[in-house]
């Protein structure tokens, strides 16, 4: 898996609850540091595998860009009055926020790569 999915996961928010639960267990010595990096893990693996074979919906989204951020190869977008609309159901929003990356591959240095020649 390519460390800006796993990145990306931390922002939903069950990865989000369950990480606040993991610590509240942690504080309390219920579970050990190792035990909640498990649970991470693993997480973050079956949630990659999900996205990877069974996440094949698509939508579209409509509405009126706000504001939009780039850094380090991560795009943020905010669309005021949006709509999400899948071949079922749309969805209204009063504000969106969009995280996406670049495909572009980078170096260890947030460069991207050069492409190799073929002889």
């Amino acid at each position: 898996m390519s460390e800006s999915t796993g990145y990306l996961y931390r922002f939903t928010t069950i990865a989000e609850a369950l990480e606040q639960t993991l610590d509240q267990f942690c504080s309390t010595r219920e579970i050990d540091l190792d035990t909640k990096q498990r649970f991470l893990e693993t997480f973050q693996s079956v949630f990659q595998n999900v996205m990877d074979n069974k996440a094949t919906k698509s939508c579209m989204i409509t509405g009126h860009l706000d504001t939009y951020q780039h850094l380090d190869g991560i795009w943020n977008f905010y669309i005021k009055d949006a709509t999400l609309r899948s071949e079922t159901d749309y969805i209204n929003s009063n504000m969106l926020k969009i995280i996406a990356l670049d495909a572009t591959p980078q170096n260890e240095k947030g460069k991207p790569r050069k492409r190799q020649k073929m002889a």
